[in-house]
């Protein structure tokens, strides 16, 4: 399994009241190793453990070390350890001890939950136990026991909850983290491939012009969307989606391939799909790994949205534009 799995079927699971609140917070833990997030790690640990007052001098010891290992400055190293042993022992969570003559000891968090079972249980046995209405000094010692009680398990789930929410935080902000690194990833994969979109309208012959003067003259990787492969996919736009994040660079031919009427104006444009596909990509690769190449003539519009991209305008053909291309495929590293 791997760790997005784990962080999302924790998130359902804990949503759910599936299972217990401890076996989440050991995914926790795990989940916290496995992305080497050490502040976590650390308070994950502490939370779970049950520990008489040496074991947690000992492990304070483990933590020191584990966080001057993975910080640069001892200043840095002594704020992260301050985070933790604060998180530790917020007031929703430092409840969870016994005091009594000899000994000090902090409960696991498993131990914590089975105490409020327990408390509920207890709970239900003496509000089953009733009391004689005419002995007062037992309904007295009733209504005491039970407000007890009462109180007891009132602020132990308040505890269980705060735990439950912290971790439901916690897992948010991992699987968030997961799928931007992910992301990240293969966005810096597809920055270093040599395969270049062409996305393009009706005119067949300009697409193809570009094709040949990409992969002929600088040995690119041309992606025409009707060539390409399903893979698997099931929708055009799950196969647009899977083909384009491959590609490091995108050129759209804007070719007068549709008559608009405005009011009283009328003018050519470029097809929907360009206009789509265009917009993705400035989003996906930023605008200055995006070049529009457009088709001069009469009537011919372009969205003011595109204004900022790069464009080379052109009259018959796209080889008019030879030397530009190269240029701007050479400053972008991609020849």
């Amino acid at each position: 399994m791997n760790v997005l799995t784990l962080v999302q079927e924790s998130l359902k699971d804990l949503e759910e009241n599936k299972i217990a609140i401890s076996i989440i917070a050991q995914r926790c833990l795990r989940i916290a190793s496995l992305t080497n997030d050490v502040l976590n790690i650390a308070f994950f640990k502490r939370q779970l453990i049950g520990s008489s007052k040496e074991e947690l001098k000992e492990f304070d010891m483990e933590l020191t070390r584990m966080i001057l290992d993975n910080y640069d400055t001892e200043e840095k190293a002594k704020k992260a350890y301050e985070f933790v042993l604060e998180k530790c022992q917020d007031k929703y969570f430092k409840t969870r001890r016994v005091l009594d003559s000899e000994h000090y000891y902090t409960s696991s968090l498993f131990e914590f939950e089975n105490s409020i079972n327990k408390l509920r249980h207890e709970l239900e046995k003496v509000k089953s136990r009733g009391f004689s209405v005419f002995d007062m000094y037992q309904e007295n010692n009733y209504e005491k026991e039970l407000e007890n009680l009462y109180s007891t398990l009132k602020k132990s789930e308040k505890v269980i909850n705060n735990i439950k929410s912290y971790l439901h935080s916690y897992l948010i902000k991992a699987e968030t983290q997961i799928l931007n690194n992910s992301n990240n990833e293969r966005k810096g994969n597809s920055l270093k491939s040599k395969k270049v979109f062409i996305i393009h309208g009706h005119n067949e012959a300009k697409w193809r012009e570009l094709k040949d003067i990409l992969k002929e003259h600088f040995g690119l990787e041309p992606i025409v969307f009707q060539e390409c492969p399903d893979m698997g996919t099931t929708t055009i736009i799950d196969k647009f989606e899977k083909h384009a994040k491959e590609c490091s660079y995108a050129f759209a031919i804007f070719t007068p391939d549709d008559i608009v009427e405005n009011g009283d104006k009328k003018y050519f444009q470029a097809r929907p799909n360009v206009i789509y596909e265009l917009g993705w990509f400035c989003a996906y690769l930023g605008r200055e790994r995006v070049c529009i190449l457009f088709q001069e003539g009469e009537g011919m519009d372009i969205f003011s949205d595109f204004q900022g991209v790069l464009q080379k305008r052109f009259k018959s053909n796209i080889s008019e534009k030879f030397k530009e291309i190269q240029q701007e495929l050479q400053v972008i590293g991609l020849i």
